[in-house]
């Protein structure tokens, strides 16, 4: 987790708030333009199912299968209207692509539901449209007193820190590899 919330570094980088490194490693940041179409590839090559959920936005269905590429094993939703949802559970060894609009500036969580699992990185962060963000945004006084009460700083990087000293950041997990 980064020591500053990712809103507030969003708020309170300037232009910086478009660099990803900002938000820091563990928040596997991924900056997104307005309107920007975003489509996200989930795959499951593991034993057990996750539950993906997005904040901020529903998404479309796209297409869900298994992670055998075997056409047959692909499951498409029927007809011209897709799904809609903002949780989609991916069984064992599966996959399925989701798709949506970029059209709610702001920072959003894509994350498994099961906090061990985000824990060990099966989450990122959408930062969504950062300069209407910070045009747009005035967090109440009730946040920041609660940082300070908490000892989180009010402004800066994912470190506490100006511009892009990142220095503390830890690193890892990184994937694992032959999965």
């Amino acid at each position: 987790m980064p020591l500053v919330p990712s809103l507030t570094t969003a708020l309170t980088t300037g232009y910086q708030a478009y660099y990803s490194d900002v938000y820091g490693f563990k928040s596997y940041p991924i900056i997104l333009d307005p309107l920007e179409d975003v489509e996200v590839a989930i795959f499951n090559k593991d034993v057990n199912s996750h539950p993906f959920h997005l904040h901020g936005h529903t998404f479309f269905i796209m297409v869900r299968g298994t992670v055998d590429q075997n056409p047959a094993n692909r499951i498409t939703p029927p007809g011209q209207t897709r799904m809609r949802r903002d949780t989609i559970t991916i069984p064992p060894l599966s996959y399925a692509i989701v798709r949506f609009r970029a059209d709610n500036p702001g920072v959003w969580l894509f994350h498994c539901h099961m906090q061990f699992h985000m824990d060990q990185g099966l989450g990122l962060t959408f930062i969504e449209a950062p300069y209407r963000i910070i045009n747009n945004t005035k967090l109440p006084d009730q946040y920041k007193r609660n940082c300070d009460l908490m000892g989180i700083p009010n402004s800066g990087n994912a470190m506490g820190r100006a511009g892009l000293d990142m220095a503390g950041d830890p690193r890892g997990p990184f994937p694992l590899s032959g999965f």
